[in-house]
């Protein structure tokens, strides 16, 4: 299964203390005309391209007026006059460009419909088409939606899930979370052999650097073909994350080959399973066999045979200094990874670490030792 790095679900608010308008942003979202009654502006996005498809998802008992949109949002900021107030919220989602547009939509009204779900707010979509000067797979919805719940009357009370300083940041995560499981759901029914995982980088334990957003800027300025400081950050992260996915892919493939050339070897997963060589069981058998041997002539013989001896350890040691690659060692169900490298050359290191500073604290204590007992038995002449 190949993991997509596409993947991208951001939620932020639309605030009046930023000086921006939930009227303005849904009229550019949706490439439309909109009047702003409190502000008697007018905003003409009329001429806008890119925008494939924009509709709305209100709660079932939410009145006539919620499915226009200008309406809407004239309700939705009526009811919210403070310098600081709140007037929306924002995903920007990206959207797999290998579903054709219908499950494209289809995908982000299913989105919609568990904002509505969760929240009981009214949601308008509007579903993009990439940039002409950008990367032509970034298909991707802006959803807006209300800040306040929404029954047969309007707008009611403020929604809090998502202010809380505890509750937010959970909240975003299971949106996110969702969203991820809805777009995996939609690839798997399509045949797509590709996923997303909401989860970061590093959580994820993959070495990729995110990339910076870019903002108005730097956008346009890209867009007239002028490089910016902010895209050649990005360009230059891109080409390093390739570059990772690129072994990353390569390491897997190698993994998956080994593995089923091994199954084949059954056999061979005896030593693994028992947690002991094929050496060092045939020498505790032939050693209860045979009833030899001292106990010093027992622990000698373990010693010999032990697994951290053995030439599959060995050798496995030996790829990691040479190659530092994932290796696997085993075979079949009985196959026993050390799925990081890291892992392995931490546990040597710090042993080595550990013991080197035992020894120069064994050092320095007898060194003092040494010191003073020389002044004891040796003292000064004069004295």
């Amino acid at each position: 299964m190949r993991a997509a790095t596409w993947y991208h679900c951001s939620v932020k608010p639309i605030s009046r203390s930023s000086g921006r308008t939930a009227i303005a942003a849904a009229a550019y979202r949706a490439g439309t005309r909109m009047h702003d009654d409190q502000l008697d502006k007018t905003y003409d996005y009329t001429r806008r391209r890119g925008v494939l498809a924009s509709f709305i998802v209100a709660p079932s008992q939410a009145p006539e007026w919620a499915s226009n949109l200008e309406r809407l949002w004239n309700e939705a900021q009526a009811k919210d006059n403070r310098v600081n107030s709140r007037l929306a919220r924002e995903v920007e989602l990206a959207l797999p460009n290998s579903l054709d547009a219908t499950k494209r939509e289809a995908l982000a009204r299913d989105f919609a419909l568990h904002l509505v779900d969760r929240y009981g707010v009214a949601v308008s979509v509007a579903l993009h088409e990439p940039s002409r000067h950008g990367d032509d797979r970034n298909y991707h919805a802006h959803i807006l939606f209300s800040t306040r719940r929404m029954d047969e009357n309007g707008f009611t009370e403020k929604t809090r899930e998502l202010d809380d300083r505890r509750a937010g940041p959970l909240e975003v995560e299971h949106l996110r979370e969702f969203v991820a499981g809805l777009i995996n759901a939609y690839l798997e029914e399509a045949g797509i052999d590709e996923r997303v995982d909401h989860r970061s980088f590093a959580d994820r334990g993959i070495n990729q650097e995110p990339t910076t957003h870019m903002g108005v800027e730097a956008t346009a300025m890209e867009r007239r073909g002028e490089p910016s400081e902010l895209g050649d950050r990005n360009r230059d992260v891109l080409a390093h994350n390739q570059q990772i996915e690129a072994l990353v892919n390569e390491l897997a493939a190698i993994d998956a080959e080994l593995s089923a050339e091994m199954e084949g070897q059954p056999s061979a997963g005896r030593e693994i399973e028992s947690g002991r060589s094929e050496a060092l069981l045939k020498a505790e058998e032939e050693h209860t066999t045979s009833g030899k041997g001292s106990q010093t002539e027992a622990h000698l013989d373990t010693e010999a045979y032990s697994i951290f001896n053995s030439p599959a350890v060995r050798d496995y040691e030996r790829s990691i200094r040479e190659e530092g690659e994932i290796r696997e060692y085993g075979v079949g169900s009985g196959a026993w990874y050390d799925r990081t490298v890291a892992l392995f050359e931490n546990i040597y290191y710090r042993t080595m670490a550990a013991i080197s500073r035992a020894r120069e604290s064994v050092e320095r204590f007898v060194s003092r030792y040494i010191f003073q007992a020389r002044d004891i038995d040796e003292p000064d002449k004069d004295g």
